[in-house]
């Protein structure tokens, strides 16, 4: 379970346009993304829509189209297991019938890459950091969903909503955790948007990181007020 994310140093949209060859809208110029994200916070994430990359807020946390509340919305959905949306595909293709929030949007091709810099695990009483060697920022893989029936000071026209997909642990992030994000090879982020890719192709991406990228370092807050990075993780 990854609960929490965090841009250091956190680009504006335009570098992320830039970084991600995204679509970027005005409402976006000059505007730094978070640097802190927790459960139900406002992220950035990129979709395919119309067949280009399109950048969009969104709150982390998915909301079902079928919730008229967000009260309706209080089981862990901020991640999604890949085995439990494995179990659920299976199931689906054998009955027809779609279970759990995250199968329905995932197999309608609502897949999203989620940009980050850096994402955290609680480990014996502290946070600590994982973050690339090499690259500034990296993409986890995740399902986003749409809305319309609930309607917030927010989310004028609908909630726009998101889950982070999680795997296993690779050697290093065992150490100490059960479960990791999925971190996608750039190569595979067009393949992982498409709505055309098929779920058996998409749920193949779903793996742990085998890159040596990957590293570990201690948790640096962004300032004072944010040192204490798990005590609200399941608030909203």
């Amino acid at each position: 379970m990854c609960g929490r994310m965090q841009l250091e140093e956190p680009p504006t949209w335009e570098q992320l346009h830039g970084y991600y060859s995204t679509f970027a809208g005005p409402q976006f110029k000059n505007k730094r993304t978070p640097g802190d994200v927790a459960p139900t916070d406002r992220a950035p994430i990129i979709a395919l829509r119309n067949g280009e990359r399109r950048m969009a807020e969104a709150r982390w946390w998915l909301v079902p189209e079928w919730a008229r509340d967000l009260k309706q919305t209080k089981h862990h959905m901020f991640n999604c297991r890949d085995d439990r949306l494995r179990e659920a595909h299976e199931e689906f293709k054998r009955t027809r019938r779609v279970n759990g929030p995250f199968l329905k949007p995932f197999l309608q091709g609502r897949r999203c890459l989620i940009p980050v810099n850096g994402y955290y695990e609680y480990f014996q009483g502290k946070p600590v950091q994982f973050v690339m060697k090499d690259q500034p920022i990296f993409a986890l893989a995740g399902i986003w969903n749409w809305n319309p029936n609930i309607k917030t000071p927010d989310w004028p026209g609908g909630v726009v909503s998101f889950t982070m997909v999680t795997t296993e642990p690779n050697r290093l992030a065992k150490m100490f955790h059960h479960r990791m994000p999925v971190i996608l090879d750039p190569c595979d982020y067009n393949q992982w948007l498409s709505p055309n890719t098929p779920a058996y192709e998409a749920l193949a991406m779903l793996r742990p990181y085998r890159g040596t990228g990957l590293k570990v370092k201690p948790f640096e807050p962004v300032d004072d007020g944010q040192a204490d990075l798990f005590a609200d993780e399941r608030r909203g």
